[in-house]
């Protein structure tokens, strides 16, 4: 075969292959998200808020179902809310803490509805890991949510002094969890690690915090 032969049959080989047409099943899901973006009546602020409630995180049920097998520890003192989650009892758990904090877009969920997620953090991690139950707004607006982790940060290192303590979050989580590392690293104190999960946030900050915790 000769050189022009092979480079045309090279070139053919890594052309782009035509895609396939989605199937009647996504066609059928992108309509209905489309309408329900699109709608023009969302209602007023706490309208919008009761059903981000409904239809954000996951059933009380799946919850439950979560946490089988760690032991589960419900938190509420000291203006501190929230939920204690560790390795079961045939499994010592590892040095450090993580705080978790929920998505939810600042107005729904809580630490109940995200055990899927941090139930599977402690098992993958042998950590311990509290889970904060922060105000949401409407009711509480902005910097309520963010006081709240700032203060359940300094209830841990209270809790257990010296032990390493890691900030992760998701979504609205994670954006709170960046403002507080950079509010706390502004202040001298510097969070072991920072696990962001699609965080909500301007990225220059994200990276910022992420930098100065490394």
């Amino acid at each position: 075969m000769s050189y022009h032969s092979t480079r045309a049959s090279e070139q053919r080989d890594t052309s782009v292959q035509p895609t396939t047409m989605p199937s009647w099943q996504a066609r059928v899901f992108n309509t209905g998200v489309t309408a329900l973006i699109r709608r023009r009546d969302w209602g007023d602020v706490p309208t919008v808020a009761r059903r981000a409630r409904l239809a954000l995180g996951a059933p009380g049920p799946y919850g439950w179902i979560a946490r089988q097998g760690l032991e589960w520890r419900p938190v509420e003192t000291s203006g501190v809310r929230g939920e204690w989650l560790l390795p079961g009892k045939r499994e010592a758990p590892r040095g450090g803490t993580i705080l978790y904090i929920h998505g939810g877009g600042f107005v729904a969920c809580s630490a109940a509805s995200h055990r899927p997620i941090t139930s599977s953090l402690v098992r993958r991690t042998s950590s311990t890991l509290f889970s904060t139950n922060y105000r949401l707004a409407p009711e509480s607006p902005f910097p309520a949510a963010l006081d709240d982790v700032i203060a359940t940060y300094e209830w841990l290192v209270e809790t257990a002094p010296g032990s390493p303590i890691a900030i992760a979050g998701d979504s609205a989580g994670g954006g709170l969890a960046v403002a507080a590392a950079r509010r706390l690293i502004d202040a001298g104190v510097h969070p072991a690690a920072l696990a962001l999960l699609s965080p909500n946030g301007a990225h220059s900050l994200i990276a910022s915090a992420a930098r100065s915790c490394m």
